[in-house]
This record gives C-alpha cells, sequence and structure tokens, in this order.
C-alpha cells in the first residue's frame, strides 16, 4: 500500500498535476447541473486563496468555511443575525478568546438579543456538527427560495423547446428558464435564452461548453436584479410557520429617496398583503407602467445587463481558440458584481474598469 507523504498538498494532486497533462479543459467535477473544469477550479483556488492571503492567513492556518448567511436566512427569515451566527462557530472553535458569559452580557445589551443568543447557539452547532444543522435546517420540497416554483419546469419546457442548445446544458437550461419565467415571464426568459444558444452555437463539449455555462450564469445575474417586485416575490416564498408573530421592517427606496430616514414596522398579514401585490405587478417591470424602474439604480441595472449583452456578443463574433479563455473571463467577470444601491454602483464602476470598452 502506497503510503501519504508527510507533506501532500491535495490542490496539486487534484489540479496542478491535471493541468501540467493538458487535461485544464476537461470536466474535473459536476456540481447540481453546472460542470467545472479543471482550469475553472484552479481558477476560484486562486482566488479564494489570494483572498484570503489578504485577510492575512498564514499557511496551514485552518479555516472554517460556514454558511452563517443561509442559514440566518432558513432559521430567521432574515440575513440579520448571519454575523452572529458566525461568532458563535468562531467561539466553538476556539478562536475567539472570551469567556461564554461575556459574550451573552454583550449580546444582552445589544438590540433583538433573543435572536442574536439563538443565532450564536446556532454558529456554535453549526461548527460543532454541521450534518446536524444542515438535516435540522433542510427543506426537501423547496431547497432555498430562489428554486423554480411548482410547475415552472413544465412551462420551461416548451420554451426550451425554441432554441438549439446541447443535451449536456439541459438541467442548467431548464433550472434557470423556470426561474426567469418565476421573475416575470417569457419574454425575459427568451431573452435569457437567446445569448446563452448564441454562445452554445460557437462553444463544444471538449471545452466542457465552460463559455456558455459561464454566459448562462453571467446573464441570468444580470435579468435577475432584487428590485422591490422580486423582493416582495420572494418574502411570499418564505414560510416562517404559524408559531412566529411576523413583522416586517421596511425602508423603500422610494420613501428613502422622499426623505424617510427610518424603517417601517407592518404586520405580518399587511405585509403579506403588500407583497402580493407588488409581486403581481412584476409583469410590468421595464415598461413605462414600471414606477420603480424610473429610479437611477434600476435604470443602471438595465444599462448594465444591454452593455454585458453587448461585450458578450462581440466577444461571441470574434472567437478563436486563443481568445477562449478571455472570453469565459469576461463572461463570468459580472459575478464580481455584488450589493445593493450605492454599494452595487461601485461594484458596477469597478468592473466596467477591467472590462474592454465596447
Amino acid at each position: 500500500m502506497t503510503g501519504v507523504p508527510d507533506r501532500f498538498n491535495l490542490g496539486d494532486f487534484l489540479l496542478d498535476h491535471n493541468l501540467r497533462a493538458g487535461r485544464g479543459a476537461k470536466v474535473a467535477l459536476r456540481w447540481r447541473d453546472e460542470a467545472h473544469s479543471y482550469e475553472r477550479l484552479a481558477g476560484d483556488a486562486a482566488r479564494l486563496a489570494r483572498a484570503f492571503t489578504d485577510l492575512g492567513l498564514r499557511m496551514e492556518e485552518r479555516v472554517l468555511l460556514a454558511g452563517s448567511t443561509s442559514l440566518a436566512e432558513t432559521v430567521f427569515g432574515t440575513h440579520l443575525p448571519a454575523n452572529v451566527v458566525l461568532l458563535g462557530a468562531a467561539w466553538q472553535r476556539g478562536a475567539l478568546p472570551l469567556p461564554l458569559d461575556a459574550i451573552d452580557r454583550a449580546i444582552d445589551e445589544q438590540p433583538a438579543a433573543a435572536m442574536n443568543h439563538q443565532a450564536f447557539a446556532w454558529g456554535r452547532w453549526l461548527a460543532a456538527d454541521p450534518d446536524a444543522v444542515a438535516q435540522a435546517v433542510a427543506r426537501p420540497e423547496q431547497a432555498s427560495l430562489w428554486d423554480p416554483s411548482p410547475g415552472s419546469r413544465d412551462r420551461a419546457r416548451p420554451v426550451l423547446a425554441e432554441h438549439r442548445l446541447p443535451p449536456e446544458l439541459a438541467e442548467l437550461s431548464e433550472r434557470r428558464c423556470a426561474q426567469l419565467l418565476d421573475y416575470q415571464g417569457p419574454a425575459r426568459a427568451r431573452r435569457w435564452l437567446a445569448l446563452v444558444e448564441r454562445a452554445a452555437a460557437v462553444d463544444d463539449a471538449a471545452h466542457g461548453y465552460a463559455l456558455t455555462r459561464a454566459v448562462a450564469e453571467g446573464w441570468f445575474k444580470l435579468l435577475t436584479y432584487k428590485d422591490e417586485y422580486e423582493v416582495a416575490r420572494l418574502h411570499l416564498r418564505l414560510d416562517l410557520g404559524r408559531e412566529h408573530r411576523v413583522r416586517y421592517h421596511l425602508h423603500p427606496p422610494v420613501l428613502r429617496r422622499l426623505g424617510l430616514d427610518h424603517k417601517i414596522a407592518v404586520g405580518g398579514r399587511s405585509g403579506r398583503v403588500l407583497f402580493r401585490g407588488l409581486a403581481a405587478l412584476r409583469h410590468v417591470r421595464g415598461t413605462p407602467l414600471d414606477v420603480f424602474g424610473y429610479a437611477r439604480h434600476r435604470r443602471e441595472e438595465r444599462g448594465l445587463a444591454d452593455e454585458y449583452a453587448g461585450l458578450v456578443e462581440a466577444a461571441l463574433g470574434q472567437l478563436t481558440p486563443e481568445g477562449y479563455e478571455a472570453a469565459v473571463d469576461l463572461a463570468r467577470s459580472v459575478q464580481e458584481i455584488r450589493g445593493y444601491e450605492d454599494i452595487k454602483s461601485a461594484a458596477i464602476a469597478r468592473w466596467r474598469a477591467t472590462v474592454p470598452a465596447q
């Protein structure tokens, strides 16, 4: 039996070894509905490593990767206690040199103390037994709020039939098309499919359709920005159970621009009525009837989608074997754009500074 060396670099064994052997474009693994090549995994690993080193992490130090935001949203219906979840995980792993009673006292002095105590306990549990936490919060009927609604996959199939896409992308295409139908309707789904089909026409299985997948995900991200209609729709999908008394604390951008400097509290029943009305209006998104669409940030998001589509179309039109990876990087580049309103605007400006002018 071959022994394991004293110093064993799993990244070199799984990634670098295959890159040196010329297998960079080959599919290394499949996760859900997406294939990942060795080159893509190596790039992702390098970006993650740079992020860790920028934070001051040194070689051979241990890292706990915790999905605190998704856990907070699932358990509490909001992302707000996500940082407290992380504190609990850090304390459980010995990375927070404070006694437990001192942390409890500190939490007691802050708003939402009851929720934060629970969030801290969930974080400790997440660090101690992540599998048990995953099982405790699992929702088999809907893995996340963004999953296609019941029946939307069936409605997506005739729309997909209008376009020529490789069978390797069937699961990805069906899922994203169904989500776009939920987001707004067939017109937006067809807009997404048109650019994805254009990418697939110049891509191939030898590359694992990496370019088409990157276009599909980047284009989907830009077409499904989180506006008032989408926030309302997602709230309606969140099942908080009958045992909780719900109040929504809202700070709508429209009222904020009119001078309102604080959140307004809305009861659970009234809030859901409001959300139903807003979600029903999602079909006017992007039309002259879209009252929210005249806001600067909404116009910026629509303009960004048009700009990305133009850049990708140009890259596809002049694609060469030597420029394939650059085209993939361009298609993926919008994944770095995150945040809302002014934070997102700054991210868009940074993105524009890194991409070639159209």
